[in-house]
């Protein structure tokens, strides 16, 4: 997700194995071609579903990352929300700032909104 908008991979159906792409931008959905093949051997891609997810903290998730990933005047901000390896495979949401000088740093929460890691700008 980025300020303006939203790339997604859904199912084609529940329980495929295949899915497609859309793009999620001023309020509306368009599929945008076929996606790909899932992986039956790989947890990290396996679906999940979203609204289980603590969509409430995103903003004050975002303002810890501005506050603490020592990346100054942030030029790009965007989510991730996918199964990350370092949160046991559960879906995660990660928080990315990059400026113009390629600084940049994330944090990572789990589905409750529980910063579970921290990685900033070095």
């Amino acid at each position: 997700m980025y300020e303006d908008y939203a790339l997604a991979s859904i199912p084609t159906a529940p329980g495929a194995r295949t899915y497609d792409a859309y793009e999620f931008r001023g309020g509306a959905a368009r599929r945008t071609g076929p996606g790909g093949t899932i992986s039956r051997d790989s947890a990290d891609e396996q679906p999940f579903d979203v609204a289980a997810l603590a969509w409430d903290r995103l903003p004050d998730l975002m303002k810890q990352a501005e506050r603490d990933l020592g990346v100054d005047d942030p030029t790009m901000r965007y989510v991730i929300v996918d199964r990350w390896t370092f949160n046991g495979d559960e879906p995660t949401m990660r928080f990315y700032l990059t400026n113009e000088y390629r600084a940049s740093g994330y944090l990572a929460a789990d589905r409750t909104g529980k910063v579970v890691a921290s990685y900033p700008s070095s």
